[in-house]
């Protein structure tokens, strides 16, 4: 009787062990980025005066200094991402709308699709929101505007003008995207010398109950897939969660 009482407890404690094991790695995967947990820093965008036109190379993006954001290979589901590197982000708004300027280096422009073709985005989740230190929105509502190289192509180059270049899903946890009733988010990029400028805008209030209004206080995040290194879905590169300041 005392041997088998004691099986059990070296049973239970083995289980006990592998469970808290098991927990603790999902811990590390969904909150840090490599094993490296990351303070979050925050994101400044101006206030301009005037029409937000969709240029990437308008002259009011011009007078704005970049933010320089570090993006690692994403950690949290596999496929895991490959590739590590800095973009440069701006951002404006004014009465009416808001907009987000991302230039990051690619050096191979993939606008082929629908597999592999080069993609970014911009996550929005409250900042209260139990949000992960990764781009995810884990546990909570958060809104992403993802820009695609295919139909910024379909859009821009072969003129069908029904296309939109950017989506706009809302995300409840890694997985979990799902198209809002309506796509209000405009995007549209170029390609120029090794890099990417991909420009997104939309109105500074919501217009669907799902979308996030900038009323709010938000924390931002942004990724990039890279299609010549065969990056899709969960395979990308990624920052953490940053606090957006909608500054002066």
């Amino acid at each position: 009787m005392k041997k088998h009482i004691k099986t059990i407890l070296i049973v239970t404690a083995c289980v006990l062990v592998f469970v808290f094991g098991y927990f603790a790695y999902l811990y590390i995967r969904i909150y840090s980025v490599h094993g490296n947990l990351e303070k979050k820093g925050s994101l400044t965008i101006k206030r301009l005066q005037g029409e937000l036109s969709l240029d990437v190379n308008a002259p009011y993006w011009q007078d704005i200094e970049p933010a320089e954001i570090h993006l690692l290979p994403q950690s949290a589901r596999s496929p895991y991402g490959n590739t590590e590197k800095d973009i440069l982000v701006k951002g404006v708004y004014n009465d009416e709308e808001v907009a987000f300027l991302l230039d990051f280096p690619d050096p191979q422009e993939d606008r082929r699709g629908p597999t592999n073709p080069d993609l970014c985005a911009v996550l929005f989740t409250p900042r209260d929101a139990s949000a992960v230190a990764q781009m995810m929105g884990f546990a909570n509502r958060a809104n992403i505007w993802q820009w695609r190289a295919e139909l910024d192509t379909q859009r821009y180059i072969r003129g069908d003008m029904s296309i939109n270049a950017a989506r706009e899903p809302t995300a409840g946890g890694p997985g979990t995207q799902t198209p809002m009733s309506e796509q209000n988010v405009v995007g549209k990029g170029e390609y120029s010398n090794g890099r990417w400028k991909v420009m997104f805008k939309r109105k500074l209030t919501a217009e669907q109950k799902e979308a996030l209004d900038f009323k709010e206080e938000l924390d931002i995040a942004f990724a990039v897939w890279e299609g010549s290194q065969m990056e899709s879905s969960s395979r990308k590169s990624i920052s953490v969660l940053r606090e957006l300041i909608m500054g002066e």
